[in-house]
C-alpha cells in the first residue's frame, strides 16, 4: 500500500481523524430551499455546498464543490470567505453523513469565530443555526423533486428558471 493510499482521508472512517463536530447547524427542506431559488440570488444571499467526491455526477445550479475531506484543512480561509454570506447550505448524498459534519466543521468554526467577538454561547448558537444549514434529504430529496437534466446540457450556463441538476 502507497503512503497516499495509508493517509486517513483515503481510509473508510477518514472523518475520525478530524473528530465529530460540536455545534449542531439548522436545517432546511427542499421546498424551502426551491423557494429561495425563486426569490434569492444564489452566491449572495445563499450558498449550496456540495461535499460529494468520487459520487458527484452532478450538482445542483449555482452550487460548489468542496468536498468533506478537504474542508477541516481549509476551514481557516473558508470561514473567513463565507462569513458574509447569510445562509450556507451544506449536502451530500442524503446528508446524512458528510454533509452533517461537514456543516458541522463549518458551525463550529463559526461558533468560535463569533464567541471569539464577544458573542455569548448562546448568541452564538442561534447565529450559528440560522447561517449553517443541512439540506434535509440531500441531493437525493433535490433530484427527486426537481430531476436531472441531460448529459448533453453539460457545461451550459444555468439559465436561471431550471432547478433539475446539472451533469458535471
Amino acid at each position: 500500500m502507497s503512503q497516499a493510499e495509508e493517509h486517513p482521508i483515503n481510509q473508510s472512517e477518514w472523518w475520525k481523524v478530524y473528530g465529530e463536530p460540536a455545534v449542531k447547524p439548522g436545517a432546511v427542506s427542499v421546498d424551502e430551499l426551491t423557494a429561495w431559488y425563486e426569490t434569492k440570488t444564489p452566491g449572495r444571499d445563499f450558498v449550496v455546498v456540495d461535499v460529494r467526491r468520487s459520487d458527484c455526477e452532478y450538482i445542483m445550479p449555482g452550487a460548489i464543490n468542496l468536498p468533506a475531506h478537504s474542508l477541516p484543512a481549509t476551514l481557516p480561509t473558508l470561514v473567513q470567505m463565507l462569513a458574509t454570506v447569510p445562509k450556507l447550505v451544506f449536502h451530500c448524498n442524503s446528508s446524512k453523513g458528510r454533509g452533517t459534519r461537514a456543516s458541522g466543521w463549518v458551525a463550529d468554526s463559526f461558533f468560535k469565530m463569533h464567541t471569539a467577538a464577544g458573542a455569548s454561547q448562546e448568541q452564538a448558537q442561534t447565529r450559528v443555526e440560522q447561517q449553517v444549514l443541512i439540506l434535509t434529504g440531500g441531493i437525493n430529496a433535490w433530484t427527486e423533486k426537481h430531476g436531472k437534466r441531460a448529459l448533453d446540457t453539460r457545461g451550459q450556463p444555468w439559465d436561471g428558471k431550471s432547478l433539475s441538476t446539472i451533469p458535471l
